[in-house]
């Protein structure tokens, strides 16, 4: 395989020149190693059989990182874009990801899961670290890490004490934050953290029209943290946070017609202009308790964690001066997951992981999609004359119930013998879906000269259950510098249904409601019988069945890896590199629905995405550290066709060997940092360079974003108790495309974040 001949082959050959056999029992960081509890792990994550990237407190600090947003430029093929609003949190790790719906990528916060998208883009103001585990964990962690999963740990009470105080300030959005976290040990046994943040920015954006700030945001929340152990036996991890953010939204700029038509709105064409201002409300709570038992020969971790999530989005769907039309969504989640692992503490021969889980989630949207004045419009265009809807605006109104539960069940051994050892685990996954909708709306029309009024209530309910099962296979071969590994995992993205794809349904059965109630009227006779044949064939069937209408499949991923960790250079040069093929099933993809009313998930039926990453950190000299990563991802369809109907005749689109949209092929950093000491103070220095690209943003691949690079800089001051940064990011102001989609035959996009600069300060006693 020509990337394994290329990622692997030579860092073997140059581990093998290494003159110094290192200890194996002994491990050294190129930075300082913090050890964090994990209920499904022992020992340093490199010296598990997986791909996987660190990010200490430092490394975060250096690269000005305060939210998940901010990880994605440090770690080979992960790619998180920043857009839209704190709702969209794409992530994409090796080609699988989500931008709506349910994540293909996994969040832990100090062992506690976030299981839902729109709680992923939140503040994190005391991380101590992150780490990103490339590939399906579903294994272990179950339903939504098709991709892989991201853990953050925030600083421990027991290991800091006192109060640390972060300000900072921006130029380019008018950024400010102020944080402030005090942590206190009250005895060996209890420790507590208690802290606040706020942070607000006018924003990148204008309105080209009215010069409004389209991307403003303020956000604000506090966290408390309690810890308690008795001795190694005994430990309690609690804590609870809470965040509230009020932001503009959606400051997408118009790219034009995509299909070649005449051009609508020519003097609109690259510039910002809705007519209406689209906004974001969150109010997010999370809550979790984790219990640790431990014994001479195992572990007990419970893990219960709550989260609850309450907001508002609003969007004008047209993006364009024309009134048409705009989508409110109220969403109201609650989530309750309970989760127990057994770990038997490794053997000479043997280690086991035993676990069971249970997962219960309330949903209760409502998602109305209103028609404005131009849309009545449009709405009567599509009737041909036959009948005029009366008024200025007809809302679509839609109320949903839409529950799920999950039960699993797990286990993983490891075996070892001599520098071999194997791992084997299965996990069953239960899923069950609920589905309960309600929508009516209400108006008045115009037909053959007579005023008439029409009404309806539309309801459907649905369920639907799958039982999944998640093997892992990995052997590991030890080496004296590091480890080479090969593995085989199964993971899988949880199916649901589309709340926004209803509002076009409800249009089709407004059309074939209003002709029916045409053809029902005493007058209805004077129609000829070809304009009554004609008028039977525009209304079609209606809504259909809802449920099926609005289901989307589960998607799930085999996976299949080699790769290596290695410590050379007498632990100065730390490598970490793979390569992988994993073959997706039912792949979920974002798509706007035909008329545009809203966004949605639909299935492609299988794709490929195969490439390589590669990790190095090396420290040449005392105070120099240097880091690079890159990865590659060739992400293409197999088996993707559809068939739609124009003018009576039926085409067919198949869209085999395209590229799979809104994932970089390259992505790729570059870090410098060189510390001067200065007796009790020192001086830092530090250079990045990140990029990523090719992206493609539609499945037939005729739009694209090129390769971008992002240059960036900082210089530290740092005293015992005080610290000052300078920093900047994107210095060359290189414009690019962070994201773009296409409603309607309308291209539509929003620009990557501008040159920033800005100062910190951080205060600690």
């Amino acid at each position: 395989m020509p990337i394994l001949t290329a990622l692997l082959l030579p860092l073997i050959s140059l581990a093998t020149l290494a003159t110094e056999p290192a200890d194996t029992t002994r491990l050294v960081e190129l930075e300082e190693a913090a050890v964090f509890s994990q209920p499904k792990e022992t020992g340093s994550l490199r010296q598990q059989p997986l791909s996987v990237s660190r990010l200490s407190s430092n490394a975060l600090q250096r690269n000005h990182v305060t939210s998940l947003k901010g990880v994605g430029s440090l770690v080979p093929n992960l790619f998180i874009p920043a857009y839209g609003s704190r709702q969209t949190s794409a992530i994409y790790i090796r080609g699988i990801g989500s931008r709506i719906n349910t994540p293909a990528v996994g969040l832990y916060v100090d062992n506690i899961p976030y299981y839902d998208k729109s709680a992923f883009d939140s503040p994190f103001f005391d991380l101590e670290q992150v780490e990103v585990l490339r590939g399906p964990q579903s294994t272990l962690f179950g339903r939504n890490t098709v991709g892989g999963v991201i853990r953050m740990h925030t600083r421990s009470p027991f290991d800091y004490q006192g109060t640390d105080i972060r300000l900072g300030a921006a130029f380019g959005n008018w950024e400010r934050r102020l944080s402030a976290t005090h942590y206190h040990r009250f005895s060996n046994r209890l420790a507590l953290s208690a802290g606040g943040y706020y942070e607000g920015q006018e924003g990148f954006f204008r309105h080209d029209l009215t010069d409004r700030h389209m991307d403003a945001e303020n956000a604000g929340g506090a966290r408390l943290r309690l810890l308690y152990r008795s001795g190694n036996e005994f430990r309690l991890d609690g804590n609870v946070s809470m965040d509230y953010t009020r932001a503009s939204a959606y400051p997408y700029y118009y790219r034009g017609i995509a299909n070649g038509t005449q051009e609508p709105y020519p003097d609109e064409v690259g510039l910002i202009t809705p007519n209406l201002d689209g906004h974001y409300r969150r109010t997010l709570v999370n809550a979790g308790l984790n219990a640790e038992w431990q014994r001479s020969t195992w572990t007990l971790n419970a893990v219960t964690a709550v989260q609850h999530i309450s907001d508002r989005m609003f969007m004008d769907q047209d993006f364009v001066q024309a009134d048409i039309y705009s989508l409110e969504q109220r969403q109201h989640l609650s989530t309750l997951s309970e989760e127990i692992t057994l770990k038997q503490h490794p053997c000479q021969w043997w280690q086991g992981l035993t676990g069971a889980s249970v997962y219960y989630q309330t949903n209760h949207t409502q998602a109305p999609v209103t028609f404005r004045q131009d849309g009545m419009t449009f709405l009567n265009s599509k009737m041909n004359n036959m009948a005029t809807i009366q008024g200025e605006r007809l809302e679509f109104p839609s109320d949903f119930q839409v529950p799920t539960m999950n039960l699993a069940a797990f286990h993983q051994s490891t075996f070892r013998a001599g520098q071999f050892s194997a791992t084997a685990g299965l996990r069953l996954d239960y899923q069950r879906d609920w589905f309960d909708y309600t929508g009516d709306y209400a108006l008045h029309y115009k037909a053959m000269g007579q005023n008439q009024p029409l009404a309806n209530t539309l309801s459907a309910r649905s369920h639907e259950g799958q039982l999944m099962f998640l093997p892992r296979l990995a052997l590991r071969y030890d080496l004296p510098i590091g480890n080479i590994y090969g593995s085989v995992s199964r993971g899988y993205r949880s199916g649901g249904y589309n709340i926004q794809n209803v509002s076009e349904l409800m249009q089709a059965q407004l059309t074939y409601d209003m002709i029916h109630d045409i053809l029902d009227q005493p007058w209805a006779s004077k129609i000829p019988s070809a304009g009554q044949q004609g008028m039977l064939a525009i209304a079609g069937q209606g809504a259909g069945n809802i449920p099926a209408a609005c289901r989307y499949k589960a998607e799930y991923a085999w996976n299949y890896e080699l790769g290596t960790h290695l410590d050379l250079w007498q632990h100065r040069l730390q490598v970490d590199a793979s390569a992988y093929w994993s073959d997706i099933r039912n792949l979920q993809l974002s798509q706007m629905t035909g008329s545009g009313l809203g966004r949605i998930v639909s299935n492609a039926g299988r794709s490929r995405s195969i490439g390589g990453e590669v990790a190095m950190r090396l420290r040449p000299i005392q105070g120099l550290l240097l880091s690079a990563t890159y990865g590659y991802t060739h992400a293409t369809f197999r088996r993707y066709s559809f068939t739609t109907t124009q003018k009576g005749v039926a085409l067919t689109t198949n869209y085999r060997g395209n590229h799979v949209p809104y994932m970089p092929e390259h992505t790729y950093s570059l870090d410098a940092s060189y510390s001067i000491p200065m007796g009790d103070n020192h001086i830092t220095l530090g250079a990045n360079v990140s990029g990523a690209g090719r992206i493609y943003w539609t499945e037939a691949n005729t739009v694209s974003q090129s390769v971008y690079t992002l240059l960036g800089a900082r210089i530290s001051y740092v005293l015992p108790h005080l610290e000052f940064t300078l920093w900047g990011k994107n210095l060359t102001d290189k414009r690019y495309d962070a994201f773009y989609f296409e409603s309607m035959s309308r291209g539509y996009a929003q620009q990557g974040h501008p040159l920033q600069v800005g100062i910190d300060v951080r205060l600690r006693f």
